[in-house]
């Protein structure tokens, strides 16, 4: 009959009674990441992990903070687009804007940075490497 013990998490203090000891060590029951392929291991109790947005558990590398949340991609982009900022762009000449300052139209606003990286899923996985180390 295998050995059992209880193990408390270190993050959500969340006790597991009845788990196996295994080599010397017992594990705290873990599921994975929500991300697709990501290999990483996490504690289903800990709200840390918890996207804001759908309540899936994720990874530190494939949640995303936007305006104090912590949100998953795909929770990100719905974000973003029900919270679209103004043009703020000025106008320098009679068709001519100038972006700077503008989180609408300027390439460099966190808006538009967080944007692109819900668009183009290829260049997020280069930024949030899939493994990690």
């Amino acid at each position: 009959m295998p050995r059992t013990t209880t193990v408390e998490c270190a993050n959500c203090y969340t006790t597991y009674n009845h788990v196996e000891v295994h080599g010397g060590e017992a594990a705290i029951p873990a599921g994975r990441c929500f991300y697709p392929g990501c290999p990483v291991e996490l504690c289903p109790r800990c709200e840390q992990f918890a996207c804001d947005g759908c309540g899936h558990s994720f990874c530190q590398e494939h949640r995303i903070g936007f305006q104090g949340l912590g949100l998953c991609i795909a929770c990100l982009q719905e974000a973003l687009e029900s919270n679209e900022p103004e043009c703020t762009c000025t106008q320098t000449d009679v068709d001519l804007f100038d972006a700077r300052g503008c989180d609408f139209h300027s390439d460099r606003s966190d808006y538009n940075r967080l944007l692109r990286m819900t668009t183009d899923r290829e260049r997020y996985e280069r930024i949030m490497p899939k493994e990690v180390a």
